[in-house]
């Protein structure tokens, strides 16, 4: 699939940041890159729609319990690290597969 990629705010209980972070590729077909700043919550870039990110999610943790998945590029403000701004405002792929 080409075109943008999306930043994503994702939220879940059930599995903790660093299960996700071991199961989750950084260059999976659905998972471009991700980043962690926050309990429970990971940035992630994809070209997929939300829905298919919860999808691909559940699928890959079965224990997560809820999740919330979040656009990143509607109205938003917050006290994050200068690093995690650039991540959510330049949604980019681990590696350069464009």
């Amino acid at each position: 699939m080409s075109g943008p990629y999306y930043a994503y705010v994702v939220i879940f209980d059930g599995v903790s940041v660093s299960e996700f972070t071991r199961v989750v590729d950084r260059s999976s077909k659905t998972i471009k890159n991700w980043m962690t700043v926050l309990p429970n919550t990971v940035f992630v870039v994809s070209r997929q729609p939300a829905s298919a990110l919860v999808d691909y999610l559940r699928k890959k943790m079965p224990g997560m319990k809820r999740v919330l998945v979040l656009d990143a590029k509607t109205d938003r403000n917050g006290w994050l690290p200068r690093s995690a701004w650039e991540f959510l405002n330049k949604p980019l792929p681990a590696n350069d597969d464009t």
